[in-house]
C-alpha cells in the first residue's frame, strides 16, 4: 500500500529519554514502522525537550491544538512515567481529546479511556518495575551475584 492510500496520520513521538540507548533516527523509523501496521503514516513528529520529561508539556500543548492526526505513536510506555509515576491523566487527556495512543516498543495500543482503565494496573506495574530496574541498589545487589557466576565458569 502507497503512502497515499494509509488512512491515518499520527505524530511520531521519540523518547528524548532514550536516545543515548537508541538514537532518534532510528526511533523514529520504529515509530513510522508501527505506524504502518496500523495502516497509516507519520505526518508529524515532536520530541519532548530535556527539561519537559516530566511535565511531557511538549505534547500535551500539541494535543491542545487539536492536530489533523488519528493519534500519537510513542516510542516507548516509560514516556509516561519519567517523574517516577504514570501519568494517567495526560493519557486520559489525549483520548478524551480524540486521539489514540500507541507504544512501538511494547506493541500497545490505548484507543479508549475504557482500555486505559483495563490497562491502569499493568501500566503501574511497568513504573514500579523499570524504578526499580534504574535504581543502584538494585543494580549494586546484582554484582556479587555476577561475580559468583563468573567465578564457577571460569
Amino acid at each position: 500500500m502507497t503512502t497515499a492510500q494509509k488512512t491515518k496520520k499520527f505524530y511520531s513521538c521519540p523518547d528524548t529519554a532514550s536516545v543515548r540507548e537508541v538514537p532518534q533516527p532510528i526511533q523514529h523509523q520504529v515509530n513510522a514502522n508501527r505506524a504502518d501496521q496500523l495502516d497509516g503514516r507519520v505526518a508529524f513528529y515532536i520530541m519532548e525537550e530535556w527539561y519537559t520529561l516530566d511535565s511531557q508539556e511538549v505534547i500535551r500543548s500539541k494535543v491542545m491544538e487539536k492536530p489533523d492526526v488519528d493519534g500519537v505513536i510513542f516510542f516507548r510506555l516509560s514516556q509516561f512515567y519519567h517523574s517516577g509515576k504514570p501519568n494517567l491523566e495526560l493519557m486520559r487527556f489525549i483520548l478524551k481529546s480524540g486521539y489514540e495512543l500507541h507504544f512501538s516498543r511494547e506493541r500497545l495500543a490505548i484507543c479508549t479511556e475504557q482500555a486505559l482503565d483495563e490497562l491502569a494496573s499493568f501500566i503501574l506495574s511497568c513504573s514500579y518495575v523499570d524504578q526499580r530496574d534504574r535504581s543502584r541498589e538494585f543494580i549494586n545487589s546484582l554484582i556479587p551475584m555476577l561475580d559468583e557466576a563468573d567465578r564457577r565458569k571460569g
